[in-house]
């Protein structure tokens, strides 16, 4: 009789549920956790990503008004001195960039220039700098001694456009954006695992994530336009 009651009781352990199980418990406390906490931690990002995305798939709702100019500074004297004895005459050569670039980084923020050409014939040094929907083309000149400035920024927007697409925005934008698409990635999944906790839920919530990663490839394949049949 004991040896029954016993067997009972083990086959009773066997059949309880996965998810009051002690690993399954640690699991769901640190799922909470990491949601709870990347969840305050990202919301400023995640509604800037997603108001920024929406202004970019509807960029005819707010028009921003490109300011643009043209100065000219002289060129430090420091860099005419570093340009002494270059031959201009050598196509191709470019004179010594490391002073200007440190003058402009210092005076004007600008850095890593995404193209850098010389003129022989001119004896001209051009600089195309790009930031998030803003340019600065700057031209120093070796007989006029002076730098040339034309720069354009298209717009408060636009710049948001920029910095959602993380265009020309530099490095340290660029990672921003990758801890940001991990950190949404761990929001997602522990709220997934919490949803396993709840038994009332647990059913129509799992139908709906299925539905939801089904919904963008049903949409692509047979409602967005696309060339086939080569």
């Amino acid at each position: 009789m004991s040896q029954t009651i016993a067997t009972a009781a083990s086959k009773k352990r066997r059949k309880r549920p996965w998810i009051i199980s002690a690993r399954a418990k640690r699991i769901f406390h640190w799922s909470r956790l990491i949601h709870v906490y990347l969840s305050t931690l990202f919301l400023g990002l995640l509604i800037f990503f997603s108001i920024t995305g929406l202004l970019i798939n509807h960029s005819d709702w707010i028009k921003s008004p490109a300011d643009e100019g043209q100065f000219e500074k002289p060129i430090p004297a420091d860099v005419l001195a570093s340009w002494e004895g270059f031959d201009w005459n050598e196509a191709g050569e470019l004179p010594e960039t490391k002073p200007i670039l440190t003058f402009l980084k210092n005076s004007y923020g600008l850095v890593h220039p995404k193209e850098v050409k010389v003129d022989n014939e001119a004896r001209e040094i051009s600089f195309d700098f790009q930031m998030a929907s803003s340019y600065v083309f700057v031209t120093a000149g070796a007989d006029d001694k002076s730098l040339r400035f034309e720069h354009r920024n298209f717009g408060f927007w636009q710049v948001m456009g920029d910095l959602h697409k993380g265009r020309n925005s530099g490095s340290s934008w660029s990672l921003l954006i990758d801890v940001s698409a991990v950190a949404m990635i761990l929001f997602s999944l522990t709220g997934l695992f919490i949803l396993f906790q709840n038994m009332k839920q647990r059913r129509i919530g799992s139908l709906l994530t299925v539905g939801g990663l089904f919904l963008p490839v049903l949409i692509y394949y047979l409602l967005v336009p696309r060339f086939y049949g080569v």
